[in-house]
This record gives C-alpha cells, sequence and structure tokens, in this order.
C-alpha cells in the first residue's frame, strides 16, 4: 500500500479537487471486499480532508448487496458514492427496471451522498434523455458523470437537465471535455486523470480565460487517451514509473492483458516527453486554487 501512498501524494500536489479511491476502470473488480475498504481507508487517511474522497460502490450482483457496501463505504468516510448503470440493471433489463432498481437502492440508503455513472464494462449502457431528467429530479444524486464520447449526445444530455447546481454533470472522456466545459460541465473524472491531473484541473480552470492553450492542450489530452487506454491500468503504471517519485508503483495488474511489448513502452516515453514540453508552456500561468473544479 505504500504506492497508494505515492499516488495520494500525486493528486495532493497536483491542484485537484478530489480523488476516486475506487474505480471499475482499474483492478477494483479483482479486488475483494476486505481489499477494497482497506484501500478507501488507506486514502482518506493519507489525504486527510485536503482532497474530497470518490469511490464506486456498485460491484455487487444484488441491489441489497449493494446498499450494504455503500454503506460500508459511508462509515469510512468516503464523501460521494458512484454507482453505475451497468450494475443497477441488467443487460437484458430495460428502463423501467433500471427505475425500479434505483428507487429500491435509494430506499435502503438513505440520505447517503450519491452519484451515478454511464458505463462501458462489464457492457456499455448510456442513459436515455427521459430517464436521466427523472433521476436528476429526485434530488438525491449530486453528480453524473457522462462518458459518452458523442458531442451531439453530450448536448441533449445538458439541454435537458438545464441549470442544475444540485446535480453537477462531470465529463468522463477527454474527447469532449473542452465542449462539455463550455456546456457547464463541473469537472473531469476518468482514467487519464490518474496521469495527467494538473493538466486536467489546469483545463477545468482555464478553458475561458486561457482558450487557445485550453484548446491546444485539450487536443493533446484527447489523444493521449488512446495510448491510456491501451492496455490501462498497466500504462498509467508504467507511465507514472517513467515520469519518476513512484519508486513502489510495480507495473503489474490483476486484470489479464496482453503482454507488453517495448513499442507500447517507446510510446509511453514519447507521451511523457511530449507532456512535459505541454506543462513547460502552460506552468507559467498562475493558477488560483479552485476546488469545485475536479473530483
Amino acid at each position: 500500500l505504500i504506492s497508494v501512498d505515492e499516488l495520494c501524494d500525486w493528486y495532493l500536489n497536483s491542484d485537484c479537487a478530489g480523488i476516486m479511491a475506487l474505480s471499475p476502470g482499474a483492478e477494483m473488480n479483482h479486488l475483494s471486499e476486505d481489499e477494497k475498504l482497506n484501500l478507501v481507508e488507506r486514502v482518506i487517511n493519507r489525504v486527510k480532508g485536503k482532497l474530497s474522497v470518490g469511490a464506486f460502490g456498485s460491484y455487487s450482483s444484488t441491489i441489497e448487496k449493494q446498499a450494504e457496501f455503500i454503506k460500508k463505504l459511508h462509515q469510512k468516510g468516503v464523501d460521494i458514492i458512484i454507482v453505475s448503470l451497468a450494475d443497477l440493471a441488467k443487460q437484458s433489463e430495460d428502463n423501467t427496471k433500471l427505475r425500479a432498481n434505483i428507487s429500491e437502492l435509494l430506499n435502503l440508503i438513505g440520505d447517503i451522498p450519491l452519484g451515478i455513472c454511464e458505463s462501458t464494462e462489464p457492457y456499455q449502457r448510456s442513459f436515455h434523455l427521459d430517464d436521466l431528467s427523472w433521476v436528476a429530479s429526485l434530488c438525491k444524486f449530486a453528480m453524473f458523470i457522462d462518458i459518452s464520447g458523442q458531442l451531439s449526445f453530450t448536448r441533449q444530455k445538458f439541454a435537458k437537465i438545464g441549470y442544475n447546481p444540485g446535480f453537477k454533470i462531470y465529463a468522463g472522456n477527454s474527447t469532449v471535455l473542452y465542449d462539455s466545459l463550455k456546456l457547464g460541465a463541473s469537472g473531469y473524472t476518468g482514467s487519464a486523470s490518474s496521469i495527467f491531473p494538473n493538466f486536467y484541473s489546469w483545463l477545468c480552470k482555464h478553458y475561458k480565460d486561457q482558450r487557445d492553450k485550453a484548446t491546444l492542450l485539450h487536443r493533446f489530452l484527447s489523444i493521449a487517451q488512446l495510448a491510456i487506454e491501451r492496455y490501462y491500468p498497466i500504462t498509467s503504471k508504467i507511465y507514472l514509473r517513467l515520469h519518476g517519485g513512484f519508486d513502489k508503483l510495480d507495473p503489474v495488474t490483476r486484470i489479464q492483458l496482453t503482454q507488453i511489448v517495448e513499442e507500447d513502452i517507446l510510446r509511453l516515453q514519447h507521451l511523457k516527453e511530449t507532456a512535459d514540453f505541454a506543462w513547460e508552456n502552460i506552468s507559467t500561468i498562475q493558477t488560483k486554487k479552485d476546488k469545485s473544479t475536479l473530483l
């Protein structure tokens, strides 16, 4: 768990607003419940309230078990717990069943702060606009993570929800992040932030007042996401070792992946060199800490 401390320090020093202690994009589906809870406790103890701590809590196969785990995360001190659409309803179940399961979960957990996220694993499920509007109207969810890379669909979601300070929308896809921010997104939360937390934080704060640099930075992040997602999460671990300061972070994973070859490592080295150059061109700007931009 020493490498977890290194990662927490990485976020603390990158001007982020929060950290996702459990995320389905990493290895969480391969950890036991005790391992998940121990990891969450380690993160909370390390950041000591300096960052908001989020965690996905809908790993179990039934709504009842999901509710039990969500309560355990809440008792540990997690600030907001995210549930995934793919965990809330089976692929064969329609949106009526999805709504019923959401209502059942809310009845079981009471007033615990929740967020909700579209899903790509174990199957892809996005919100229908009417269902998204219904979820927002419940006043039980504080945030929604939009993982769509389709800008037209993202625009429809913002138009459907309108201005709702109690239901913040976060981009979960780098490709449409810049446009999402202009539409009203509160920030970014996604796998790429484990590698470029400072970039995403800067972009979320300066997309209005530094438009030229923000546009170029966003294009870089959109392309970089392709390299990051290839064999994730092992790519992020290799990248962070290349970056330095992660001596205890071993580039291993419980997920069965294709063997990483020299070409992949070289691509990540090129990515790091490009990122270093990009950061040199934007880091001279003095930024004002704003804890509302990134979770």
